[in-house]
């Protein structure tokens, strides 16, 4: 499975090596890039944003679905593409510059059975889930939360590799 979009930023200047504040809005759709600096100045439409928003959701249920399923396989580099998607989200939000039509699901679904039964999962689903959990810490040697804080050592070998 590969998420609808990638997002990441990078520095404008990253290629001559400087440090700056411009930083440029990369996605994997065939849309324009957005440009912004963290001054103050950027583009992006509510309505952009809120597509940005349904996209993450839309995401998110389907990485928990991978899970309820037991497909681990590449299933942390997911996430952690989804956690820059959330974490741009929640920063263009605090900015100030738009605002929230439709809310992203809490990132963290640890402890929180209620969520999951809320967006349709079963019990066993959920167990899987939990599974998950276990397997991130059992591979990475660190609870999901820090791995999705600290990174991973090695990407899935399939984004790694370009496909």
């Amino acid at each position: 499975m590969q998420l609808p979009y990638i997002f990441r930023l990078t520095s404008l200047d990253e290629r001559q090596g400087e440090a700056n504040n411009n930083y440029a809005f990369h996605s994997t759709n065939p849309t324009p890039t957005f440009h912004f600096t963290v001054q103050g100045v950027f583009v992006i439409t509510q309505g952009e944003f809120d597509k940005y928003v349904r996209d993450y959701n839309e995401s998110y249920i389907l990485l928990l679905r991978r899970a309820s399923l037991r497909h681990f396989d590449c299933l942390i580099t997911s996430w952690l593409i989804l956690k820059d998607l959330y974490s741009l989200i929640i920063t263009l939000h605090d900015r100030g510059e738009v605002k929230y039509h439709i809310l992203p699901h809490p990132f963290s679904f640890r402890g929180n059975d209620m969520l999951l039964q809320g967006l349709g999962f079963s019990q066993e689903e959920v167990k899987n889930i939990h599974d998950f959990l276990a397997f991130v810490k059992q591979s990475q040697g660190r609870e999901f939360e820090e791995v999705m804080t600290e990174g991973v050592k090695v990407l899935c070998a399939r984004l790694k590799n370009g496909g």
